[in-house]
């Protein structure tokens, strides 16, 4: 396996987990709901350099 398909394929499961955290923001206060969106929207960022092709 190719380190940069490990490396796309972590970032995918991270931005799933924290997309179920999201969803989760009655049981959160609003901070770390904020915090959980700003790490998805990094996410995304990374998500468009890996697959720019």
């Amino acid at each position: 396996m190719s380190p940069f398909f490990v490396i796309r394929l972590l970032l995918d499961f991270t931005a799933a987990g924290l997309l179920l955290a999201a969803l989760a923001y009655w049981w959160l206060d609003n901070t770390s709901h904020e915090l959980i969106g700003t790490g998805m929207f990094i996410l995304l960022l990374s998500h468009n350099v890996f697959n720019r092709r």
